[in-house]
């Protein structure tokens, strides 16, 4: 049970948030990096394609601009290869989209890794991407450049901020690390809070509202590309194995014929120079179906931490 302290410090916690990242868009100097409320769902309005309807859902929260472009040429990409007409539903967290995937309320997803895991008997993998040529991605522990902290022990009564309840590299890795030193989150942090988003956990740091920090290593390694100041202002102190990409993933209740469609038309993006170029621009070099991707690593992490957080 959360104490009363980090309750009240979870309650505020997203408007110290939204106040700071409006200040980061205000004050970006048009750099490429801004953070916006991404209402994908505005995408269906200005669809008019006939043909079969897939709902795709997407779990985004905050995210750069960047993201958001990627989520609109996704769907693009998709509609222009099966003609189906997508549907976006947007949620913020990983828990609605699984339970969306449970109830059968949906038909596709973009979902985290351990969500995946978690829901490996109710849904159908479809594919993983590859991003720069890399099919897996890791948990970065980090804090800024100029503090003290050096190792997650020196985290202990410190401000910590996780992305989402059920992440891989947000949650589940840094729960192992608690778990390992026989602490729970109470016990080990004198705050924490859920951020659900990396790039939100990323300026938590550098604002100051949290010492440390649990994210994706390919969203950090994107946004130090887009910003190389952001690595003068951060330093990662701790690193997790290596886990498979998040996947693409369909309800069970999708026909097979469907789901061929989809995996044939996303492991095709190498084909066409064009549909290579378009993906390269947001870091995707392939994608992968179930015959070459595993999540033992993932699953063997979920495992380890439900069981012994029971």
């Amino acid at each position: 049970m959360l104490n009363r302290k980090t309750m009240i410090f979870m309650a505020i916690i997203p408007l110290l948030l939204g106040t700071i990242f409006l200040y980061e868009v205000l004050n970006r100097n048009d750099k490429e990096y801004d953070v916006v409320f991404a209402d994908l769902e505005e995408y269906n309005s200005k669809q008019n394609i006939e043909g079969q309807k897939l709902r795709v859902a997407l779990a985004t929260g905050i995210s750069p601009k960047s993201n958001l472009q990627y989520y609109t040429d996704l769907m693009h990409f998709i509609e222009q290869k099966t003609g189906f007409h997508i549907e976006v539903i947007q949620r913020k967290s990983y828990s609605e989209i699984n339970n969306l995937l449970s109830l059968n309320l949906i038909d596709v997803a973009l979902i985290c890794s351990s969500s995946y895991v978690i829901l490996e008997n109710e849904v159908d993998l479809l594919v993983a991407p590859e991003f720069h040529g890399e099919h897996q991605y890791q948990s970065f522990i980090i804090v800024k450049s100029d503090s003290d902290i050096h190792s997650f022990n020196q985290l202990q009564g410190k401000t910590f901020a996780f992305s989402d309840p059920i992440s891989t590299t947000g949650f589940f890795y840094p729960k192992s690390l608690l778990l390992k030193s026989n602490h729970t989150m109470d016990s080990y942090f004198a705050n924490y809070f859920f951020t659900y988003s990396h790039d939100n956990s990323i300026y938590s740091v550098i604002n100051g509202l949290a010492d440390g920090a649990a994210v994706d290593s390919t969203i950090f390694r994107k946004l130090t590309k887009q910003d190389p100041l952001i690595l003068e202002k951060l330093r990662v102190i701790n690193s997790s194995p290596y886990y498979c990409n998040s996947p693409i993933v369909a309800s069970k209740n999708l026909s097979p014929d469907i789901k061929k469609r989809l995996i044939d038309a996303l492991i095709s993006i190498n084909d066409s120079a064009e549909d290579k170029e378009l993906f390269q621009k947001y870091g995707i070099t392939g994608y992968h179906d179930e015959k070459t991707v595993n999540y033992k690593v993932v699953k063997d992490l979920v495992h380890e931490v439900l069981n012994e957080s029971k």
